[in-house]
């Protein structure tokens, strides 16, 4: 569009240029009988009707909208389903008195191994869950958790899994600095524990069992 405004432009230039000087090679005699305000006036008419013309051909810019970047939305991470439920709670008796004991889930893991303290690794048959648990004895007496009658840990399909062997116990409670079966533990103390679960790899939904619940 620019280019066809030049050539116009151009045209209209040369339209303007004779009428004021005459064609070229015309005698300086010819032209002087061309009178000053005809001049004038073919110059002024020619403006008025050409110059609004090739002004309207200029294309005005339109403004380009600018995109409004969308914010991405961010999932929620979903609960493992293979470990213990944190906040879960379990109400059970203390082994030697009867004592009224509580244990709160703060954490669970999953591993393979666990280490004692002479060095001793002991491997899982299938998988180790270790809770981490808080323990708070609510009674008048101290009292303390045991393998066979504390809790134990259910999964989906209804499979009891038992609290694994003492040595793997005493492995845990040395690798996690807690206390755990056969701790005592003083009235109205809450102390951290960890206790150990040899369960499925498969298994999922686990819940912690009371074994002598109140």
């Amino acid at each position: 569009m620019k280019k066809n405004s030049g050539v116009v432009l151009l045209f209209f230039s040369t339209i303007i240029s004779l009428s004021l000087n005459g064609p070229v090679g015309e005698s300086a005699e010819k032209q002087d009988w061309t009178p000053l305000a005809t001049s004038t006036a073919t110059a002024s008419l020619v403006s008025r009707l050409y110059l609004p013309i090739v002004l309207k051909a200029e294309p005005t810019a339109t403004p380009t909208a600018v995109p409004t970047a969308t914010p991405t939305a961010t999932s929620t991470p979903t609960p493992a389903t293979n470990l213990l439920p944190v906040g879960q709670t379990v109400n059970f008796k203390g082994w030697r008195r009867g004592i009224r004991l509580q244990g709160t889930v703060n954490s669970s893991e999953r591993t393979s191994v666990l280490t004692d303290s002479w060095g001793t690794v002991w491997r899982a048959n299938g998988i180790f869950l270790v809770g981490l648990m808080n323990l708070y004895n609510s009674g008048l007496e101290s009292d303390d958790a045991s393998l066979y009658s504390s809790f134990r840990v259910v999964d989906s399909v209804g499979r009891h899994f038992d609290l694994a062997l003492l040595e793997i116990q005493l492995a845990a409670q040395y690798r996690y600095s807690r206390i755990g079966v056969y701790d005592t533990i003083q009235p109205g103390f809450t102390l951290p524990a960890v206790f150990v679960f040899d369960v499925l790899p498969e298994s999922d939904s686990l819940q912690l069992e009371s074994l002598s619940p109140w």
